[in-house]
């Protein structure tokens, strides 16, 4: 009598507790009642930012690059880059010693291995240095065009999609 009264409780407050042999018709209505919760649970918003923020905490960004070269290779950290660009497919590193170097990353890779708060994804071709800007001005259709010290002939254009989160970025 006793296990009768416990399995009923288990029930109540579970989905459910099957004894073999398993009844087709018991394994249905758990089953029903498993899908029943689950469809009914909103997701919490809390646990994604939360999510979120523990990604975060837990991810090393690059600090070098490793570099091919003629002859072997050179090493390039992370602060000597100016900007990084894209051009017929392939990626090129701009150093502070107006260096470009060509890397076998994309620009999406490098956007996710790049510390977000040293490096902004301009737009497809373009990833800037914070230390690089010099001057933001406003643009056509609500772009920014930015100009980079050392470089002024370098165009550097934010869309109007990107250019709050730019500004936002800046103002930290």
């Amino acid at each position: 009598a006793y296990d009768e009264y416990a399995i009923k409780a288990f029930k109540v407050n579970s989905i459910d507790y099957l004894l073999k042999p398993i009844h087709r018709p018991e394994l249905e209505a758990a089953l029903t009642k498993f899908k029943q919760l689950v469809s009914n649970q909103q997701p919490n918003p809390a646990i994604a930012d939360l999510i979120d923020i523990i990604k975060k905490q837990g991810t090393s960004y690059r600090s070098r690059f490793l570099i091919p070269l003629n002859d072997g290779y050179k090493s390039v950290g992370i602060e000597e880059v100016d900007y990084i660009y894209s051009e017929f497919k392939v990626t090129h590193l701009v150093s502070n010693e107006r260096q470009v170097y060509a890397t076998t990353q994309t620009m999406d890779e490098l956007e996710e291995q790049l510390d977000p708060s040293l490096f902004f994804r301009a737009n497809r071709q373009h990833i800037i240095s914070l230390s690089v800007i010099k001057d933001i001005h406003n643009y056509f259709n609500g772009k920014l065009k930015v100009v980079i010290n050392k470089y002024p002939d370098v165009e550097i254009l934010i869309s109007r999609e990107k250019a709050v989160s730019f500004k936002h970025w800046l103002d930290r």
